[in-house]
């Protein structure tokens, strides 16, 4: 059970590495497959009835995407099931996985894995309506008439819960700070990389991208995005929300991100003596930094980019042409599939042609940030 004690393994490890532990408490024994379906037949006291624990789901759930972003479909697939077997709450994972049936044209099993994530949570029926990857099976009877029985079950539920408002607060969100090695906060004229992680992402997440640097002698701040909704058995976080009902509350939520970032960038500078300043992001946390860098260029020496878009309806093209001295990195994966390259080819046209400094790099990979893209980004950044 869980308790408020640390857990008894971090003192053993005091004396053994963990993996030296764990090979110490498992005895390799000849057991047939366990009978998850049958709990009352599981023997408690065979050592390895837990070795489901030891599963990496990080690994299953990356190559899962690495074969969806090569269009091998079917083994991403069995990655998605591999994964999903330790968490059966995981909704984006069944949603991924009813993608690969879709783009399989496995319309039956498109229909059951659709209904199976809405079951884990995932509700967001405008993105499947418009979501390409069921495009082989959307036509069908089954599948179509799956979709109009959730959202009628959608609206049902809306209906039940009540109306929906949203108001201004104050609250309090974490950030995650990366300091250089050695760092005493004495340090006279540091660099000050802001990073927007992207949708669905957190904070922890977006904070890794530190060890991919090559030279890590500035400060890394990865703010967490201010919306949070359920992804299966986590919460995933969003720069943005919005309400059919009030078109409002979109343009509001861009505001306060907007200023919530550049509160950011002004508590920092208050603590330590910073010099450059870069937002960089990713995803949708790109399309942020398009539009809070771009509207607030006097913040920031340079925008990085990556594997987003640029919405002209928040940054006009004349407000691209009064950014001044503004630096802009792109970066985008050629077999992008969530957001494709020809996003960051429209945004380098609109910002070359506009008069701005901009640099596109392009690199073989999908909706991810390879080392490749992060150590090209800074030397950039380094770039008199």
């Amino acid at each position: 059970m869980r308790g408020s004690h640390a857990p008894v393994i971090c003192r053993l490890t005091t004396a053994m590495s963990l993996v030296t532990l764990v090979a110490a408490l498992h005895v390799a024994r000849a057991f047939g497959d366990v009978d998850w379906s049958d709990p009352e037949s599981i023997d408690i006291y065979r050592v390895d009835a837990g070795d489901f624990l030891e599963t990496d789901q990080y690994f299953l759930a990356s190559e899962a995407r690495d074969a969806y972003e090569s269009a091998d479909y079917e083994k991403a697939a069995r990655y998605y099931m591999a994964c999903l077997r330790c968490d059966i709450s995981d909704g984006s994972s069944i949603y991924n996985l009813a993608c690969c049936y879709g783009l399989l044209g496995r319309e039956r099993l498109a229909a059951l894995y659709l209904l199976r994530a809405f079951r884990a949570g995932f509700d967001d029926l405008d993105w499947v309506n418009s979501d390409p990857d069921f495009d082989p099976v959307r036509a069908t009877p089954l599948f179509a008439s799956l979709v109009d029985s959730l959202e009628t079950a959608r609206a049902e539920a809306d209906e039940g819960a009540g109306r929906l408002s949203h108001f201004e607060g104050r609250v309090l969100l974490p950030c995650r700070l990366q300091l250089p090695e050695g760092f005493t906060g004495e340090e006279q004229d540091i660099t000050l990389i802001v990073g927007l992680h992207g949708y669905g992402s957190n904070e922890v997440s977006f904070a890794s991208l530190y060890e991919r640097f090559a030279t890590r002698d500035f400060i890394l701040a990865a703010p967490r995005a201010p919306y949070a909704f359920a992804m299966g058995s986590y919460l995933g976080f969003s720069w943005g929300t919005w309400d059919e009902d009030d078109p409002s509350v979109g343009e509001r939520a861009g505001e306060g991100a907007e200023e919530y970032v550049l509160d950011l960038v002004d508590a920092l500078r208050q603590s330590y003596d910073i010099g450059e300043v870069y937002l960089m992001g990713f995803s949708q946390g790109c399309g942020f930094t398009y539009g809070i860098g771009l509207l607030n260029p006097e913040y920031f020496d340079g925008l990085i980019c990556l594997a987003g878009r640029l919405d002209t309806s928040w940054v006009s093209v004349e407000q691209m042409r009064s950014i001044g001295d503004l630096r802009i990195f792109i970066g985008h994966g050629y077999d992008d599939r969530a957001i494709t390259y020809d996003a960051s080819e429209e945004a380098y046209r609109l910002l070359d042609e506009a008069g701005v400094d901009v640099t596109l790099f392009g690199y073989s990979a999908g909706h991810s940030v390879p080392e490749e893209v992060v150590q090209e980004a800074e030397r950039w950044m380094r770039e008199d």
